[in-house]
């Protein structure tokens, strides 16, 4: 794709890491006006993050960079450009995935260029020559065109389908039939939004079709309307034993037509979104294992905040003789699917528990779960950070992590009455990269003044709207100006403080666990 002449630039910087959270402001604000989904904001954003960062670390050549924005007839280009050395040979190896080195110089942030063709695998990356210089530009395509509600319609009178598919053509993906078998076997195979039949019709009329479809898990709730040449009597009450969402009257009027199909639509979706809503919840509570309060010498506190859309957080532990094992994960991702990704690989971890003979150490337990990934046809279709953590009774800690955001270590300052906060630079590639994988772990020993913090990404965004250059940077800085914590920071004080400060709602699930040392 050849990006245009003619698309609107968003912001121009000097390659430099601290103008990255200016870019990210920039892009928000211009994609705030685009009819865009939130899934495809936050990607946008993570993209133009990890790319503009690989070309900052990986092409010294580079003076300005550029972002911009262009539409065609099927979305939206979102266009990075940069007046640098190519880095094509890292966007286009064969072998990228089977070359990544945990922490290594393809990574930004634990994620980098496998990220970006992830998330959009149609991603262009080319060089053009403009006024005798030469631009590099890479080019993400995403179509936002929205598929329109599929409805089957089902008369045996030529006459009146075509009418009404006409009716119907310009908002609804129609498909009609004039056989009613021939609808049947379609609709199990490809169930729709709505079904509209007519009532008489030959080898198969319409409360028999009904009747056929309630029989089956996939199209017993689509939602049904009969049309009929009946004014009264039984056709209404038979419908009604059927449980028929509607009833219209031939001649059929359009607006009427349109009007309830609008009616019944919302209905069912406000149906599936309540019922949603309580099984999310369900499965929610299945994602957060219950986790001691104390193991050894070491304070635990979890705490937790769903997303309104649903996350992918999830915790796993498991406690042996002498020592307890954490996992801490994230499900790039919201909503159902999020949800679905993260319930089957914290079924994965339980099975991988059940079956081992030997206790697991946090690196290999990464080691574990990146191969199942990778190996996974469903769970290949999805981006996991994970931090695994082991507690031994003596007090010893050890941490080996997946692309998560680094731990911190809290301490009471010995200068004031704030809080010290140090970043542990626990590294390693995101899971199911590559088929073999080499974690890397990391132990030490809490001090009794100290208190590590683990958490998911999500968490860094309580203080959405922060001026501050680095929104993890501007959550460290919250904590740490604290001076009314109860005792010693835990999880539960951190995100209470953090989301009654953040007056935005969250998008992301954000989870927290503290391990705090007890004094001696």
């Amino acid at each position: 794709m050849t990006p245009s002449s003619s698309a609107i630039t968003i912001i121009e910087v000097e390659p430099e890491l601290s103008n990255l959270a200016a870019v990210r402001q920039a892009l928000t604000t211009t994609l705030s006006r685009y009819k865009l989904s939130e899934d495809i904001i936050e990607n946008f954003l993570l993209v133009t993050s990890e790319h503009l960062t690989n070309v900052i670390k990986h092409s010294p050549s580079a003076s300005q960079l550029k972002v911009a924005i262009d539409q065609d007839d099927s979305g939206y280009v979102l266009q990075l450009f940069d007046d640098g050395t190519s880095i094509d040979h890292l966007l286009e190896s064969p072998d990228l995935l089977d070359n990544i080195n945990m922490g290594g110089d393809l990574q930004s942030s634990g994620m980098g260029i496998p990220l970006i063709k992830a998330l959009f695998p149609d991603v262009d990356y080319r060089q053009l020559s403009r006024q005798n210089k030469t631009i590099n530009v890479l080019s993400i395509p995403i179509s936002t065109i929205e598929p329109k509600p599929t409805v089957v319609l089902i008369d045996d009178d030529i006459t009146i389908l075509t009418l009404v598919e006409e009716y119907l053509i310009s908002d609804y993906d129609v498909t009609a039939f004039s056989n009613s078998k021939e609808a049947l076997d379609y609709i199990l195979l490809t169930p729709p939004n709505i079904v509209i039949s007519d009532i008489k019709m030959p080898t198969l009329d319409g409360f028999e079709l009904k009747r056929m479809l309630g029989n089956y898990k996939q199209t017993n709730t689509v939602p049904f309307i009969f049309l009929t040449g009946q004014s009264e009597g039984y056709g209404h009450e038979l419908a009604a034993d059927l449980s028929v969402d509607d009833y219209l009257e031939k001649p059929i009027n359009k607006k009427g037509l349109l009007q309830t199909l609008k009616r019944i639509l919302n209905r069912s979706s406000d149906l599936k979104q309540s019922i949603n809503a309580e099984l999310d919840q369900s499965v929610t509570n299945s994602l957060w294992s219950s986790l001691p309060h104390c193991f050894g010498s070491i304070e635990i506190d979890s705490a937790f905040e769903v997303a309104s859309r649903g996350g992918g957080d999830f915790i796993f532990s498991t406690q042996r003789e002498d020592s307890l094992l954490i996992l801490l994960g994230d499900v790039m991702g919201h909503g159902d699917q999020a949800k679905f990704f993260s319930h089957a690989m914290a079924g994965y971890v339980h099975g991988l528990f059940l079956a081992q003979d030997k206790a697991l150490s946090p690196a290999a337990l990464l080691n574990k779960c990146s191969q199942a990934i990778n190996q996974s046809p469903v769970l290949a279709k999805t981006l996991v950070t994970c931090l695994a953590i082991e507690i031994t009774s003596s007090g010893g800690i050890t941490l080996a992590s997946a692309g998560h955001p680094y731990p911190w270590i809290v301490a009471n300052s010995k200068i004031n009455d704030h809080y010290d906060i140090e970043e542990l630079k626990v590294e390693g590639m995101l899971l199911g990269l590559t088929e073999f994988s080499n974690y890397q772990q990391t132990r030490f020993t809490l001090k009794d003044d100290q208190t590590l913090i683990c958490y998911t990404d999500g968490l860094t965004e309580c203080l959405a709207g922060s001026k501050k250059s680095d929104e993890e940077e501007s959550v460290k800085q919250f904590i740490a100006d604290q001076t009314n914590f109860s005792s010693r920071p835990s999880a539960t004080s951190i995100l209470t403080k953090l989301t009654t400060a953040n007056i935005h709602q969250a998008i992301d699930d954000r989870t927290i666990i503290s391990f705090t040392k007890q004094k001696s």
